[in-house]
């Protein structure tokens, strides 16, 4: 409903920024921590991450209906196609 939009959004960017401090603050207790193995593993994530996106290319269009997550929700939750 327009009514409660507002709402929604509000609580939507207040979780998005308390999600982010949280991360923010785990990823900054591990690195502080002294284990050189959590630092390797996030430069192995960084890197993969970096190589799968630098590989990627921009020709093929995504349809999301062929998701196999986007179709789980679609039948299990109950989601508008409607805007």
């Amino acid at each position: 409903p327009e009514a409660l939009l507002y709402r929604a959004l509000y609580f939507g960017i207040a979780g998005a920024i308390v999600c982010r401090v949280i991360f923010l603050l785990v990823g900054y207790t591990f690195m502080e921590s002294g284990l050189y193995l959590v630092k390797f593993v996030f430069g192995a994530i960084l890197i993969y991450s970096g190589v799968k996106t630098a590989r990627e290319t921009d020709d093929e269009e995504v349809d999301p209906s062929n998701n196999r997550f986007i179709a789980w929700v679609t039948q299990n939750l109950p989601i508008s196609d409607r805007y």
